[in-house]
């Protein structure tokens, strides 16, 4: 499960928003966190099993995450995939670290803490992939074991 190639914007046609559906939200509210990821098959994967995930729509669009999307969540999981040069040509590490920058310069105050899954996978939509019936449990461990950033 894997977005085709990737999204394209043109620059000034439309205005570019996060990955994000009304039952997360409400269950983000609910629950206390959010998951952040990137890419919109990430997504899916968590929405289908009823994780309240928001997604960062391509690396470069880290400002289309806006205070009003995580302010009502007391924290922020954020998704630290393996290094893949056609998603994060800057390093994967890089983009975590400006979206941590951008996600104090809008003015969460909330915590903040990074994931990575177990190896050999790489992320939530892998998750669901390789584990469609442990899901649930992979990805809670998983977040049990995120760092503080």
């Amino acid at each position: 499960m894997r977005g085709a190639g990737g999204s394209r914007w043109l620059d000034g046609t439309e205005p570019v928003v996060p990955y994000l559906q009304g039952f997360s939200q409400a269950l983000a509210e609910e629950r206390g966190y959010l998951i952040v990821v990137e890419g919109e098959s990430d997504c899916w994967a968590g929405w289908h099993h009823r994780f309240p995930v928001l997604g960062i729509p391509g690396p470069d669009q880290i400002s289309a995450l806006a205070l009003e999307h995580i302010s009502p969540v007391r924290t922020i999981f954020i998704q630290t995939e393996a290094a893949n040069s056609t998603t994060y040509p800057a390093g994967v590490t890089h983009y975590t670290n400006g979206l941590i920058e951008h996600i104090r310069t809008i003015g969460y105050q909330g915590d903040i803490r990074l994931f990575e899954h177990a190896a050999g996978i790489d992320d939530l939509a892998d998750l669901h992939t390789r584990h469609p019936h442990d899901f649930s449990t992979l990805l809670i461990d998983t977040l049990a074991r995120s760092v503080r950033r």
